[in-house]
């Protein structure tokens, strides 16, 4: 795409032209001298990174990042509102004006793009490198195995793997820790659980610890999960993160660094030594780099003695009030193991942390309270429901407790599933009679088409007396 732009409150308007390259994918506009287009502004009117070029899906768009905005074709742009351009079009930059003079598109060019990878359809991947981030957590880097394709994705989102394991199919859902600015590769950290892989818990976690190499083949879903600062307009962010709970945040402020460099940062992160530190290094520079970006961190084990930093867990008032001062300004994202998140969670909620501004990510099942009291003998149970699996003709007695996919594995009937939260979509099945509730469990919206289709989600689903599946 060629640019041609010029500040036309000058007495002499002095043109220049930029090409803009498809392969670099994004480009910044602003009045800093790192940005791609720089724009100088004596009066700083301009924001240091104003907006952003980026191409993505075979097309050229412009998105505002400044706090004064920015005209397309004398129309107000919305902050982070990507804006689709073609030829002809005029961005005005407060007193610069930004002609897309010229859009490039060639049987050549599309071919090296590629398609983008946008949806939730099955993909299959080749492992082109493996990176062993500390002792036991690994980052697996996957090219499209039989086209090219671009990976888009929010910064933040996770993925579903189709594994075979030992014979049987298996899905699990593992955060992308790569940045959907650098669209070519897709990159997941996997944590490997102590124990063997064998156990149910570190079954896959391990098994990819184990068997990926470079060139492993593996089927993956997704993009999934709505955890991601991307969209939201705050200008001031904590990301709180614990051991493999890094992984949402390294992708959003990889991004962040690429295409927001103008947000205000402070990344919290607690490892138990510093073996355990995953990707120190580089948010050390990134955050060199950026001064707007500050980097906390805190190692837990009592026992580490040459470490002058912080040290302890994030489970005291006086720790938060210490290293993000301004806490209660930020919009919070927060992901760790469980027992983590849910004392951050309190402890921000003790501190009158405004809940509107916080976000949090788990794969954990949430449930609802289950009957008070020591559980009956399955002789005394009142199955009162039943799921009727249609293929199979087996037919289920149940309880109102039990969600369909919970069935299911009772009785050794294999449904697929993943993040078992009613989020990635992997469990949907169609219910042919019958009905089925979720008992306040936020899931993830189904489209139209989907309801008209009597698709439900097996994972969250709980039967209405008497529902049948086809499965």
């Amino acid at each position: 795409m060629l640019l041609k732009y010029f500040n036309f409150n000058t007495t002499t308007a002095v043109f220049k032209e930029t090409k803009l390259n498809i392969d670099d994918v994004i480009y910044l506009v602003g009045r800093h001298s790192a940005c791609n287009i720089k724009l100088p502004d004596e009066n700083k009117i301009i924001s240091n990174t104003h907006g952003i070029f980026l191409y993505k899906a075979n097309s050229w768009y412009y998105r505002d990042i400044s706090s004064n905005g920015s005209l397309v074709n004398n129309q107000p742009v919305q902050n982070n509102e990507q804006i689709a351009l073609k030829k002809g079009d005029v961005i005005t930059i407060c007193d610069w004006i930004v002609v897309v003079k010229d859009i490039e598109e060639t049987e050549e060019t599309s071919q090296n793009v590629g398609e983008s990878w946008t949806g939730e359809e099955n993909l299959l991947v080749r492992c082109v490198g493996v990176i062993n981030e500390t002792r036991d957590l690994k980052t697996f880097r996957f090219v499209s195995a039989s086209k090219s394709i671009t990976f888009n994705y929010q910064p933040g989102q996770y993925v579903v793997l189709c594994l075979n394991i030992d014979g049987q199919e298996v899905y699990r859902s593992y955060t992308i820790s790569s940045s959907p600015t650098r669209p070519k590769t897709l990159e997941i950290t996997v944590k490997r659980v102590e124990g063997t892989a064998k156990q149910s818990k570190g079954l896959v976690s391990n098994w990819l610890h184990d068997n990926i190499k470079i060139g492993s083949e593996i089927t993956i879903s997704g993009p999934h999960g709505e955890f991601s600062c991307s969209n939201n307009p705050h200008a001031k962010l904590m990301f709180i993160s614990a051991g493999s709970g890094i992984t949402p945040m390294i992708s959003m402020l990889r991004w962040a660094y690429d295409c927001a460099p103008h947000l205000d940062i402070i990344f919290v992160y607690t490892a138990r030594t510093k073996e355990d530190l995953c990707f120190d290094r580089e948010i050390s520079s990134i955050c060199q780099n950026n001064p707007n970006f500050k980097y906390v961190v805190s190692l837990t084990d009592p026992s580490v003695s040459d470490w002058t930093g912080h040290k302890g867990r994030l489970d005291r008032p006086e720790r938060i009030q210490d290293w993000v001062p301004d806490f209660l300004e930020r919009a919070a994202y927060l992901c760790g193991p469980d027992d983590f998140m849910k004392t951050v969670k309190n402890l921000l909620a003790n501190l009158q942390f405004p809940i509107g501004n916080f976000y949090q990510e788990s794969f954990s099942p949430p449930k609802p309270p289950r009957p008070v009291g020591p559980p009956k003998p399955p002789s005394e149970t009142v199955f009162n429901n039943q799921v009727l699996f249609s293929q199979s003709q087996k037919e289920i007695n149940c309880i109102g407790e039990e969600t369909i996919l919970e069935v299911a594995e009772r009785e050794k009937i294999k449904l697929k599933n993943a993040c078992k939260v009613g989020i990635c979509g992997t469990c949907l099945i169609k219910k042919l009679e019958g009905e089925v509730n979720y008992k306040e469990v936020k899931t993830k919206t189904l489209t139209d088409k989907q309801k008209k289709d009597g698709l439900i989600f097996a994972c969250v689903a709980y039967t209405v007396g008497r529902v049948v599946i086809d499965a």
